[in-house]
């Protein structure tokens, strides 16, 4: 054994995640200094159940692939909540993530070769942040029961409910925190005016090219071509201006979110946090999720959109495409802003509960 801090993946054992481990979970998180293991790792003859228990209590770290919902992995999961230990939670697809987990945050991962380095960077970040104690990670356990011991809890590394300090205190993570949510709403306001304008253009298109063919005429190639280049460029336009726009929001997000996690759980540790200051933040929180929910549908109405532009020209077809991916990425992010602000409201109204 060394002196290491572990990590212990929970995972399914199929052929097509052993890449997943070997590749970019693993390598990763060695990189910050865990020693690494999954439970076909385990040199042991005693039962596999055992085994596994007995890692997800003496680990510093685990991180749970919920790629394809497999059974084995939530029982897991549940253990290493019930433990109190911090997890990350991964999945190729955040859709396919069960109600009840959808609000702790979820690293998204993609296989392709374009894309991994996004997530790898973002696995760094979390996994020294858990080490370091400068990134919280939560669960249902640690939510709504922060004072029930788990058993065996003296055999593990302890957890605290509350927030390690990092360099910055209650004050620059509020300010941070006001400051991301004023950016985020900008965002997002000036988004859903790019998508509603792009939105109209793409129907304006598709029913001038649905007239066109109802009057068909040996110039109708030529003017239905016009009209998909015009929409190409147009949508190319978007593309580009929506591409830098999820990078911003993505990295104004991420930051936002860890501090509102810090916020939380420092007034929420004060008994003389005042009740008129939780509402405030609870008000600021739902005006700011009605917001996000509106601009996340713009992004689905957009994409389905986008999807029905009749496939006529090589350009158009790409920029369509694109166009569909780049906005469905913005809802994938919207989603996580609003999972993250969820899970603020269910521990505001635990506390308000508490409190009465």
């Amino acid at each position: 054994m060394t002196d290491k801090p572990s990590a212990f993946l929970i995972m399914s054992f199929d052929e097509e995640f052993d890449a997943v481990y070997k590749r970019f979970i693993k390598p990763v998180l060695e990189d910050v200094g865990f020693e690494v293991l999954r439970a076909d790792n385990i040199e042991s003859q005693q039962n596999i159940l055992r085994d596994i228990i007995e890692k997800i209590i003496e680990s510093n770290l685990i991180v749970a692939d919920l790629t394809n919902s497999n059974p084995n992995v939530f029982y897991e999961l549940g253990l290493a909540h019930a433990f109190g230990k911090p997890v990350i939670l991964v999945a190729q697809d955040a859709n396919e993530v069960p109600f009840d987990l959808k609000q702790y945050r979820v690293l998204e991962y993609d296989t392709r070769f374009d894309r991994i380095n996004v997530a790898k960077e973002e696995l760094t970040r979390r996994a020294k942040g858990s080490l370091e104690g400068t990134i919280p990670v939560g669960s249902p356990v640690t939510d709504f029961y922060p004072d029930r011991t788990a058993p065996n809890q003296a055999t593990s590394t302890p957890q605290s409910n509350t927030v390690s300090e990092d360099d910055r205190g209650f004050l620059d993570h509020q300010i941070n925190l006001i400051n991301g949510y004023k950016r985020i709403a900008k965002i997002a306001t000036d988004m859903k005016g790019d998508l509603g304008d792009l939105n109209e253009a793409v129907s304006s298109a598709t029913e001038e090219i649905t007239q066109i063919n109802a009057r068909p005429s040996s110039s109708s190639p030529r003017a239905v071509r016009s009209v998909a280049r015009r929409l190409a460029a147009r949508i190319e336009k978007f593309n580009a201006r929506m591409s830098q726009t999820n990078a911003e929001y993505a990295d104004v997000a991420q930051g936002t979110e860890d501090s509102l996690e810090f916020v939380i759980s420092f007034q929420l540790d004060q008994s003389e946090v005042s009740a008129s200051e939780i509402d405030k933040q609870v008000s600021s929180l739902r005006d700011l999720q009605s917001n996000l929910i509106t601009a996340r549908d713009s992004c689905l109405d957009l994409a389905a959109e986008m999807d029905s532009v009749p496939r006529l020209e090589r350009r158009l077809n790409r920029e369509t495409k694109r166009g569909s991916e780049e906005v469905l990425v913005m809802a994938g992010n919207l989603d996580k802003t609003l999972a993250s602000i969820s899970r603020a409201l269910q521990k505001y109204e635990q506390y308000s509960h508490i409190a009465r």
